[in-house]
């Protein structure tokens, strides 16, 4: 059992407490698993992309310019930037819009005695007293979080935070980074511009865009009313990216909104746009169907997805209409690995991309209780690539890559010989 870290904090004073469990096979738990990646091997179909899962999020800080820039030294195809807003209006990589989490009380409220424990955190607000007035509740997608918001921030105010490991506990090493600061997607945008580094795609995560659209903040009437999708497509349009790009999203509207609206207004010269459809529970409502179930405007947001979204609101009933999807506005799908069999066989039929999520290199990841289809690496790979996936998304891109590049080596056809020549 592992015992999440947290810490105690006070305003202002900023008494920090530090709590650890670890059990006898912990240490092992958060080994990389180092299989040979020969084990197993199958051969990927061309091309088998390797998106670097937020970065090389295993050896570096995840969503940081160090994160991305291993990756693309390792032989990534592409690199996964989660986009959020801030206050005004410019979008950062970060996994979630809450650089710090904090427990809430039995009623969904912040502890009246002003000390909070942390849950989780991938910057250091939460020991930055100039941003204790920031700690705030908020619900996202019907739950209520407590801590600190990218879109209460400034982009001058985030670029004063460091970045911090957000599972220190299975990834020590990286917590020995501690200077990395919070990169827009500009600065993304130009690393891969920089001179040096090779051709490398990019494949952003929009993240809760509805919260962001039609979310409030707490006291506050007016919507927070931010289009992280056109802020995208503004950022992309304003640069000179010429890589190959997905955009990918948990929320149906926003790709569709994309496909049908905004993309088509964009003048990304040189750029092959692919949408992505992610997948989450399949129990799950998509967040926006969710917002939108019960509005009149149901049928004009939803379009021919309208009726099926109506009778089966949730990602199942999604993958039930993966030609309608397809037809309409996605060029792939990124279901969870154990979920990839389910769409495989139609997005194989449909020409879909399938980009299933996330292969980690940790022993903790690689157990049947965390949704691990093999007990290493390597057999993961080769499982996903044997349901028909044409990529994944992982942590580690340098074994991944090392995988692509042994399987390439089995099925190498053998060197012909002349006969006249024996």
């Amino acid at each position: 059992m592992i015992t999440a870290s947290k810490l105690l904090l006070k305003p202002f004073g900023l008494a920090v407490t530090t709590a650890l469990s670890l059990t006898a096979g912990f240490l092992s738990a958060c080994t990389p698993v180092a299989t040979a990646p020969e084990a197993l091997a199958l051969t990927p179909q061309p091309p088998f992309l390797i998106i670097a899962h937020r970065g090389a999020s295993g050896y570096r800080p995840e969503h940081t310019l160090a994160a991305y820039q291993l990756a693309i030294d390792q032989g990534a195809d592409f690199i996964e930037p989660d986009l959020v807003p801030t206050r005004d209006g410019h979008l950062i990589a970060r996994h979630e819009n809450a650089l710090a989490v904090v427990e809430l009380t039995k009623a969904g409220e912040l502890p009246s005695n002003g000390s909070w424990v942390v849950r989780s955190a991938t910057t250091d607000v939460a020991e930055r007293a100039e941003f204790a007035h920031l700690l705030t509740v908020r619900e996202i997608d019907g739950r209520r979080v407590g801590g600190w918001f990218s879109e209460d921030f400034t982009l001058a105010q985030i670029k004063t935070l460091r970045a911090r490991e957000r599972i220190p506990t299975l990834r020590p090493a990286n917590t020995n980074y501690l200077d990395e600061s919070i990169p827009s997607l500009q600065d993304v945008l130009a690393l891969t511009r920089q001179p040096g580094n090779r051709r490398i795609g990019l494949y952003p995560e929009l993240k809760h865009p509805t919260h962001f659209r039609y979310g409030r903040r707490a006291g506050e009437h007016s919507l927070l009313n931010i289009d992280t999708a056109q802020l995208l497509v503004d950022a992309l349009q304003g640069s000179d990216f010429a890589q190959r790009l997905f955009i990918q999203c948990f929320e149906v509207e926003t790709l569709r909104r994309l496909r049908h609206q905004l993309l088509p207004k964009a003048q990304l010269t040189g750029v092959e746009v692919k949408l992505v459809q992610l997948f989450g529970p399949m129990h799950v409502p998509p967040a926006d169907v969710a917002y939108h179930q019960h509005a009149a405007t149901f049928a004009q947001v939803y379009g021919p997805l309208a009726e099926p979204l109506s009778q089966t609101p949730s990602y199942a009933g999604l993958a039930d209409v993966l030609p309608i999807i397809a037809a309409d506005y996605a060029n792939g799908v990124g279901p969870r690995k154990g979920d990839a069999k389910r769409l495989a066989k139609t997005s194989r039929a449909l020409n879909l991309e399938l980009h299933p999520y996330t292969v980690r290199a940790e022993a903790f990841f690689l157990s049947p209780l965390r949704g691990a289809l093999a007990d290493s690496v390597a057999g993961e790979l080769a499982a996903l690539q044997q349901l028909g996936a044409t990529g994944v998304f992982i942590d580690q891109p340098d074994l991944a890559v090392s995988w692509r590049a042994a399987a390439a080596r089995q099925t190498a056809p053998a060197p012909s010989v002349d006969r006249q020549d024996q």
